[in-house]
């Protein structure tokens, strides 16, 4: 995004967060209305992750609602977005080992055992995590259903299956 918009991005030094300060006091502030909100909301469970997802775009729709004039007048001075989204995994290339495991983020994820002491790649969404080798999609769930027993207790099981196919061949298997 910086280099779509021709800028320069810069750090801030160890240990001075005050330098900062702008983002950190928002950051700080949308925490603490989201906290509020659930608590006058009276639960913090959702039935879906949707569900979530428009209880925080209600809240930013009213939080932002006494920035609207101030947007408009800077609108005129924004350029337009890139034709197409921007990349925002994050890749990173990983040996599988011996054990026919990758490790991302400190987290260990299974692969198909012909991979090992290869090197694959690993794009790490906000919500998902995908495995590539030699230009394809790896979805890990496909080697764990033909692996007897090595997905019947795991506890992000639902979360794992891409499509309501695969969905059913577990369920036959």
């Amino acid at each position: 995004m910086m280099r779509h918009y021709k800028m320069t991005g810069l750090k801030i030094q160890t240990g001075k967060p005050n330098e900062n300060g702008d983002v950190e006091q928002r950051h700080h502030r949308l925490k603490r209305a989201v906290d509020q909100s659930l608590m006058l909301r009276n639960s913090r469970d959702f039935r879906s992750t949707n569900e979530y997802k428009e209880f925080l775009r209600a809240l930013l729709v009213q939080l932002n609602a006494g920035r609207r004039d101030r947007l408009r007048s800077e609108m005129q001075y924004l350029r337009p977005l890139p034709e197409r989204r921007l990349e925002s995994d994050k890749r990173e290339r990983v040996r599988v080992d011996s054990g026919s495991l990758i490790y991302v983020e400190r987290n260990a994820y299974s692969v198909n055992s012909r991979l090992i002491g290869e090197k694959v790649e690993a794009r790490l969404g906000s919500e998902t995590i995908e495995v590539w080798y030699a230009g394809r999609n790896r979805h890990i769930i496909d080697w764990l259903v033909r692996k007897h027993g090595a997905f019947e207790n795991y506890r992000c099981r639902e979360e794992l299956f891409p499509t309501s196919r695969f969905r059913m061949a577990w369920d036959t298997a």
